[in-house]
């Protein structure tokens, strides 16, 4: 749902015009954002959850949460680009 129900039709019709204004680009980063906060969110209810955990083991069990229960392969090969990413890259980067 894009709107609260309790939002006004004026509320919606300028947002829509504020988001129809955005580049490609804007609309992306936007996107990103609220990934990156719904991951935060998560990792948050893991530590809550299992909160002995070393911020690398949260992050595993995050990766195994979006990933699913098969995501050894998956994970271990993240893993190994990160061992093997050149200083500079974003290549390990955690999203």
């Amino acid at each position: 749902m894009l709107f609260s129900p309790d939002t006004s039709l004026e509320a919606r019709r300028l947002l829509i015009e504020i988001l129809r204004k955005k580049t490609p680009a804007e609309k992306l980063a936007m996107v990103d954002d609220l990934i990156e906060t719904a991951r935060r969110f998560a990792i948050s209810g893991l530590r809550l959850r299992h909160p002995g955990s070393s911020p690398e083991e949260l992050e595993a069990r995050y990766r195994q949460l979006v990933l699913g229960p098969d995501a050894g392969p998956a994970l271990e090969a993240r893993r190994s680009r990160t061992r093997t990413a050149p200083q500079g890259t974003d290549a390990g980067r955690a999203h």
